[in-house]
């Protein structure tokens, strides 16, 4: 009698722990309330379909994107990314399928006010021995939007008179992902905590404040908030630094050049965020494979219908995407602030540069920097200009956008 006494004991605790546990994850999720969708779908035995609808936070100007977390309610053995289905609107899976309960499954690229059919397939899987539908839910976050561009080949570099975009070369990348836009101050302060931009208040009239690109951040900085956003999204992170990828154990970011930050390395096989090559930079900025409109500007050869630079930025930065987009859908590629990209700057590596996915040069003089900015002039902002800087640079011109796999 004691021992079934002190079971039901254990049972109510159980109970009233897991519902507390639920409450306070309930909370969390009702920041949005029209961010989640307890629908169970429809169609029958194994084969499930949900559609959820993307929205933003009502009266919150700070998400206007969403990173869709699918949560299923009830375990499924043996459940994989593989036994899930996206149509409609296209919806990247951006981590794996956790192995805990209840199963969550990251998932982003969407665009505002789209829905997305999300289809479960398991073949006789049954709950209580027998076929149940699949009860799911999501919430928003910040995500980064990202376009995919399709691998190709494409003529790097310039005939100008600046012998470091010399000579014009023949490069082949592989397919990826790349941000739409330049990562932004809400972004970057939602994952790091902080903001430490010198643009943080008197926004252009009718820009956002937190959508401004954010600013004086380093290329080490940029290496950390890659893999943190990553962590945060369940990827696996791309960069590892004396044997971790966790940037807790990498230590404060260096403020001057620093030899151990400078061999970081990039993990084999990681789907995480990460800063584009040079090649990949300037491939996406062009328009992609054969280079489309062959303008000299990232979408236009009129440099003030795509960018912000020093004779029409009123001196300070812009809001992401106010300007033109070029062919594939990317903004700001030419001013707003220049872009830290992966590569050591060498002023003749194009002579030597393979012709298939090239990493940059070995070593070099700093991290190159592309795309010019609000303090630039028009020259600088062409998609074949070059820039560099110590990788430990702050400064209110230094931003970035990110890619991954």
């Amino acid at each position: 009698m004691k021992n079934k006494v002190k079971w039901q004991l254990i049972k109510k605790i159980a109970v009233i722990t897991l519902l507390t546990i639920i409450g306070l994850f309930m909370t969390t999720c009702d920041n949005n309330p029209d961010g989640r969708d307890n629908n169970n779908g429809s169609g029958s035995g194994s084969n499930k379909t949900v559609t959820l609808k993307e929205v933003t936070a009502d009266g919150d100007s700070t998400h206007t994107t969403t990173m869709m977390k699918l949560f299923f309610d009830k375990t499924i053995d043996g459940l994989t990314a593989s036994d899930i289905t996206l149509s409609g609107v296209p919806g990247v899976i951006k981590g794996a399928l956790s192995s805990y309960y209840p199963y969550e499954l990251p998932i982003s690229g969407f665009s505002s006010g789209g829905t997305l059919n999300v289809a479960v397939s398991k073949t006789g899987y049954t709950i209580n021995g027998s076929p149940k539908t699949v009860g799911i839910y999501y919430y928003y976050d910040l995500v980064i939007e990202m376009v995919w561009i399709p691998g190709g080949s494409f003529e790097m570099g310039s005939n100008s008179d600046y012998d470091y975009e010399k000579p014009v070369h023949t490069v082949t990348l592989s397919g990826f992902y790349m941000g739409k836009y330049e990562v932004t101050q809400e972004q970057w302060t939602a994952v790091m905590g902080n903001n430490p931009s010198s643009f943080t208040s008197s926004p252009a009239t009718g820009e956002v404040q937190g959508k401004r690109p954010v600013e004086v951040v380093s290329w080490y900085d940029a290496l950390v908030f890659c893999n943190k956003l990553s962590m945060r999204e369940g990827l696996s992170p791309a960069y590892r630094i004396s044997g971790s990828t966790d940037p807790a154990d990498w230590g404060t970011i260096p403020t001057s050049s620093n030899s151990t930050w400078d061999a970081v390395q990039i993990v084999a096989g990681s789907n995480g965020y990460r800063l584009p090559t040079e090649a990949q930079w300037e491939y996406a900025a062009r328009g992609g494979s054969g280079s489309p409109g062959n303008y000299t500007y990232s979408g236009s050869d009129t440099v003030g219908d795509v960018a912000w630079y020093w004779d029409n930025s009123d001196i300070k930065t812009h809001e992401v995407g106010k300007k033109a987009p070029n062919g594939l859908g990317f903004y700001d590629m030419s001013g707003n602030v220049s872009e830290w990209c992966w590569d050591w700057y060498s002023s003749s590596y194009y002579s030597g540069s393979p012709a298939n996915d090239p990493m940059g040069a070995d070593s070099g003089s700093g991290r190159v920097l592309r795309g010019g900015s609000w303090y630039s002039s028009a020259v600088y902002t062409r998609y074949a200009s070059r820039g560099r800087y110590y990788p430990n640079g702050r400064d209110s011109e230094f931003g970035f956008r990110l890619v991954c796999p």
